[in-house]
């Protein structure tokens, strides 16, 4: 999902020219001071679901951890600074809010939700998977908007179909689920996979709580 951050970043470095440079473009450590900074403010100010935000900080944090020790102190004094400037109706953050949710949900949703679909329909879900989940609440209103999506057409990332993008998201499960039982052949150490399962339920459970005050 690397693409969908750089993206977002280079909309709101264009809303704001003062902050971008890289002829324009904004540099990997501003991208993730913008989208942090947005993750946090847009929820706080209403312009975001918490959903929403939470996948783009955790994103964020992704590429975060990509610079040194030091380094990540510097970008965190530049959220905390760059936040503290931001009012609800910073003209940026209105724009870039009320442009940037439809692709969120467009590309990103699909991961959150087939994921958690995926672990829940294992043979065996992991049992933390399962403590921090409403499975039979939830898993049904995940369905249904995996079948609204299905309709709205269009490719996923890579291009890849519906039935292509569950069967790969099927076997990221399964090896998310055998790096947490301690089998880390699959390609996730386990504190990686217990980082992205408990991800996956944390969005996908703010997500059914967002609908749920939305009806």
């Amino acid at each position: 999902m690397r693409a969908i951050l750089t993206a977002l970043a280079i909309s709101f470095a264009a809303a704001t020219p003062a902050l971008a440079q890289n002829n324009g473009l904004p540099t990997a450590r501003q991208s993730v001071v913008f989208v942090k900074t947005i993750a946090v403010r847009g929820v706080e100010c209403d312009l975001l679901e918490r959903w929403q935000g939470a996948a783009l900080y955790f994103q964020a944090g992704q590429e975060m951890a990509r610079f040194d020790e030091a380094e990540q102190l510097e970008i965190a004094t530049d959220i905390e600074l760059l936040s503290s400037e931001m009012t609800c109706d910073d003209t940026a953050l209105v724009a870039w809010t009320q442009g940037a949710a439809p692709n969120i949900e467009r590309e990103m949703l699909p991961h959150y939700l087939t994921g958690y679909r995926a672990l829940a329909q294992l043979p065996e879900p992991p049992a933390e998977f399962m403590a921090l989940t409403d499975n039979a609440a939830g898993l049904a209103a995940v369905e249904a908007k995996i079948a609204g999506l299905q309709a709205g057409g269009g490719a996923l990332e890579g291009g890849l179909d519906w039935t292509q993008f569950d069967a790969r998201m099927r076997t990221g499960a399964t090896a998310i689920a055998a790096a947490v039982a301690g089998d880390e052949s699959a390609g996730f150490t386990t504190q990686e996979a217990r980082r992205q399962m408990v991800h996956i339920a944390d969005v996908t459970l703010l997500w059914l709580q967002d609908q749920a005050e939305d009806e």
